[in-house]
């Protein structure tokens, strides 16, 4: 019996959210709490660029946790469909900009079969942050 081409897959789905998505930029903040002014400094950012592309939230049944499924339900959002390939997995509090607006991650799910990263299934609700 011949095994599956997840690779393969991985490739093809590459090829088609680069087709018909768009590049976004994903954001993830490093910051720290100074208990004596009282605030939160930030330290330092990274960023990259992904192909996307967006599904509307409720053509698209994917479950994080039921906290994460009910913010989902109950607010403006989307999932967006990151290509394989980032040089970090997208969490809970990452910005994502994308098509103008900026998104704030509320869950992440990779697909991976096999250990072959295919794509990255974020849920995301609109930011109010800024952009800078």
């Amino acid at each position: 019996m011949s095994t599956f081409n997840y690779s393969r897959t991985a490739d093809t789905a590459k090829r088609l959210i680069t087709k018909y998505g768009m590049v976004g930029q994903i954001r993830r903040s490093t910051s720290t709490f100074d208990p004596v002014a009282g605030n939160v400094v930030m330290d330092s950012f990274t960023e990259t660029n992904a192909s996307m592309v967006t599904l509307p939230s409720n053509n698209f049944l994917v479950s994080f946790d039921e906290k994460t499924d009910q913010q989902i339900a109950n607010m403006g959002r989307v999932f967006i469909v990151a290509s394989k390939g980032l040089p970090f997995e997208p969490e809970v509090h990452d910005l994502i900009k994308f098509d103008g607006r900026v998104w704030e991650a509320i869950g992440s799910k990779p697909l991976n079969p096999s250990g072959t990263d295919i794509l990255n299934i974020i849920g995301c609700i609109e930011s109010g942050e800024r952009w800078t």
